[in-house]
């Protein structure tokens, strides 16, 4: 399950990493929360890999399990705004800090592409270990 997980991760970064290069002026309300909500799915995959990585140590892997479900609330939250907006609301230009949001969030999204090299690092990737 975590290794599929970390396959869906790396297509999203892919998408967006793409997205970010094909359209790199596009700074719409509509693309700022498309960039979060791929941010926080990523992230919980991350962690949802890290849990099945620790396993074997039941309150480390609860750890990281909690830190993907508040990521999943996080990703949720942002869908669920998203769908409440109206398409002009959602194609409006974001505000004069819209550059450095979207360079954060660029900044993180490129940063979890580096994740897979972790599980590299630990010897194996995720649902490997006996």
């Amino acid at each position: 399950m975590a290794h599929c997980q970390t396959a869906q991760t790396t297509i999203w970064l892919a998408k967006t990493q793409k997205d970010m290069q094909t359209r790199p002026n596009r700074q719409d309300v509509a693309t700022l929360i498309e960039l979060a909500i791929t941010a926080e799915q990523a992230t919980r995959d991350i962690y949802l890999g890290l849990a099945d990585k620790f396993s074997h140590l039941p309150p480390v892997a609860n750890f990281w399990r909690a830190m993907a479900e508040d990521e999943s609330t996080h990703a949720e939250g942002l869908t669920k705004l998203r769908d409440s907006l109206m398409p002009e609301q959602l194609s409006a230009p974001a505000d004069a800090q819209r550059d450095s949001v979207a360079a954060q969030l660029k900044k993180h999204i490129a940063r979890l592409d580096q994740f897979p090299q972790l599980f590299r690092v630990l010897g194996n990737t995720p649902g490997d270990h006996p």
